[in-house]
């Protein structure tokens, strides 16, 4: 059975707040750290909201001792981005193992760093576009 995206946001919160507790950091202390609010964090942990990328990549110097950042990317993507999770049927289990296995995507993740931030981000958006335009005409194709 596939998670809803609230369910998701609450297992992805969940995961963190049991990789802050396992370094025994109080909310506000892990806040600070990541330079967010605490209120921010609150509601990252409750599944209210998802953590953007830049928040993702400062709470993965903090925490990358007790969590699986890989997956754990993927999984707040998914969430953040719905084309993807259609992509992937919504497990972002499968889209990690797809994408680790993929030499392609490995050759594109390496380019991708050595850009700046906001042009990788906007690549990826448009080829998430690009996709769902893709995967959407082979559906209109085969009911023809």
């Amino acid at each position: 059975m596939k998670a809803t995206n609230e369910e998701g946001r609450k297992i992805l919160g969940s995961k963190l707040q049991g990789a802050r507790q396992a370094l025994g950091l109080s909310q506000a202390r892990i806040a600070a750290m990541a330079g967010i609010s605490p209120v921010y964090w609150s509601q990252i942990e409750t599944g209210l909201r998802v953590p953007s990328d830049e928040v993702l990549s400062r709470l993965t110097e903090i925490l990358s001792p007790v969590i699986d950042w890989k997956a754990f990317r993927t999984e707040a993507l998914i969430l953040r981005e719905p084309t993807i999770a259609t992509l992937f049927n919504g497990s972002a289990e499968i889209a990690t193992s797809q994408l680790a296995e993929n030499p392609r995507w490995r050759q594109i993740r390496t380019e991708l760093k050595q850009l700046p931030d906001e042009l990788s981000i906007a690549l990826v958006s448009l080829w998430l576009v690009e996709l769902k335009l893709a995967k959407e005409g082979a559906a209109s194709r085969s009911e023809t």
